[in-house]
């Protein structure tokens, strides 16, 4: 099997290493995979350095006509069956170079969407050209994600559902040793910690008005909130009204966040838009307990008082009684941690996610009443 994938997103986030294990796990089939990128961001180094060919492309807006004749004239050099869109402005590319090749020459289309936001936050003509036309199946990273597509117009039987995966080898030798004292964390209270954009989806807001009840009784806990964000300033300024700033540590942007989420006690989610969260698959991962809202595709994950625990959306009472029980209750962690682990070997492994990406690749390529040649759905 012959795919192109698209990602033209700057920086690294979750999606960027999604789709990096995807085509690793193509690779190791013994598939082609060709990857359309930004030069010099971390997806095409670490897709480089990995053996997968790259095609550096610089984008200025969705519509960016270089970049889409770019893609166009990679359809038209190599021979693919599949293009795999894993961002929205990816697949406004795809899309848009697709509709310049022959129907007959035009291979299959996958759209990932990985967040639980309406697709009519564009402009409307935009998304009916985009969720109507050439795209032949959305691969959507929760039901939750996959009941907004729906709900926004999209056919569901163009939807398929693959989860998000983490790479178990990924934790090894992850430690936390000496960063309590690196973060200058003085005492001995739990740590609580949370890993996200400071974004206003992400609801670190809501963990902070959680503060003074978790303090109240655990006097000596401390906030980690590790990431950067438009809502820094905002947040900041939140924690000194709260009375808490003592108690909050902003450590903006870590090079190392795995090993900031093991230094916790409770790892903190609360969010009140989310597609699925793989920082919480990392936790579960690390055998961090974990406390998180029931948004978006979290409950798909979290099983409350099984594999960790629920609290309201945008609910602070509900997320400071949920939190202030997982550090009460010995019996409540170990569990919490032992079924988590669990829950990562069985539905959110890489392998799960390549084996059913491909199922979804094999599905599209199918032959109806006849097969397309010359790169098209055959081979």
């Amino acid at each position: 099997m012959r795919t192109l994938h698209i990602d033209t997103e700057k920086g690294w986030r979750g999606g960027e290493q999604q789709a990096l294990y995807l085509m690793q796990g193509l690779l190791a089939r013994g598939d082609t995979v060709h990857l359309v990128c930004r030069a010099g961001e971390p997806l095409a180094e670490r897709a480089a350095a990995v053996g997968i060919c790259t095609h550096p492309v610089h984008t200025r807006g969705e519509l960016d006509p270089v970049a889409i004749a770019r893609v166009v004239n990679i359809l038209r050099a190599e021979h693919y069956n599949i293009v795999h869109a894993h961002t929205a402005h990816a697949h406004t590319l795809a899309v848009a170079a697709l509709a310049a090749c022959p129907a007959r020459r035009r291979p299959a289309c996958i759209v990932s969407r990985r967040v639980d936001f309406s697709i009519h936050k564009l402009p409307l003509r935009l998304s009916l050209l985009k969720y109507r036309f050439l795209v032949d199946r959305y691969i959507a990273i929760s039901q939750c994600v996959r009941d907004v597509l729906v709900a926004d117009g999209v056919p569901p039987q163009k939807i398929r559902v693959v989860y998000s995966a983490v790479d178990p080898g990924r934790y090894a030798g992850v430690s936390a040793a000496g960063l309590r004292e690196e973060l200058g964390i003085a005492g001995h209270g739990p740590i609580l910690v949370n890993v996200a954009m400071l974004v206003d989806h992400k609801g670190q807001v809501y963990l902070l008005r959680a503060l003074p009840e978790i303090l109240r009784v655990f006097p000596c806990a401390m906030c980690v909130i590790v990431g950067e964000g438009e809502l820094r300033g905002a947040l900041e300024a939140e924690a000194r009204s709260l009375g808490v700033v003592d108690s909050v540590l902003f450590t903006g942007f870590r090079p190392d966040p795995l090993a900031c989420i093991a230094v916790g006690d409770v790892f903190l989610m609360t969010s009140h838009m989310e597609g699925l969260c793989t920082s919480i698959l990392d936790a579960l991962a690390l055998g961090v307990p974990v406390v998180a809202t029931r948004a978006g595709g979290i409950p798909e994950i979290i099983q409350d008082g099984k594999n960790g625990l629920l609290a309201e959306n945008r609910n602070p009472a509900s997320i400071a009684a949920q939190t202030i029980r997982m550090l009460r209750e010995p019996e409540l962690r170990a569990r919490c941690i032992a079924a988590g682990r669990q829950t990562i070997a069985g539905r959110f492994s890489v392998s799960r996610l390549v084996a059913d990406t491909v199922a979804v690749y094999e599905e599209v390529l199918q032959p109806k009443g006849g097969c397309r040649t010359q790169g098209g759905r055959a081979g």
